[in-house]
């Protein structure tokens, strides 16, 4: 597993604290030409905010959603060596249903931020 994201390992190499990852962060977004403390404001909301809302859209849910991130690239990791089934995301009995008040609720939050 290392092996597959050494390139990934690597290019972190330069990242010692987390301001440092906010910063790298967010100097791939619209907000590349500021300063580093509006970066780093910017990439805070964003991944409090729009980065897996279904998990938590609060401050205090980074832990969780860190926590989330690691099982997706362990899942990954393990399909792709062959230890695992893959998933079919496109199976019917893992569709749901969305309500149209959740629909109007997520256009809402998108138009109105």
């Amino acid at each position: 597993m290392t092996e597959m994201l050494r390139a990934s390992l690597e290019e972190a190499t330069t990242i010692r604290t987390q301001d440092d990852a906010l910063d790298y962060i967010a100097r791939r977004g619209p907000q590349a030409q500021q300063n580093r403390a509006v970066r780093i404001r910017y990439a805070v909301c964003l991944l409090e905010g729009d980065f897996l809302p279904h998990i938590s859209t609060s401050p205090d849910g980074t832990l969780k959603k860190a926590y989330f991130v690691g099982y997706m690239v362990n899942r990954m990791l393990v399909g792709s060596l062959g230890r695992t089934t893959e998933d079919d995301r496109d199976y019917y009995g893992k569709k749901r249903l969305e309500m149209a008040g959740t629909l109007l609720a997520t256009l809402y939050r998108q138009l109105f931020r």
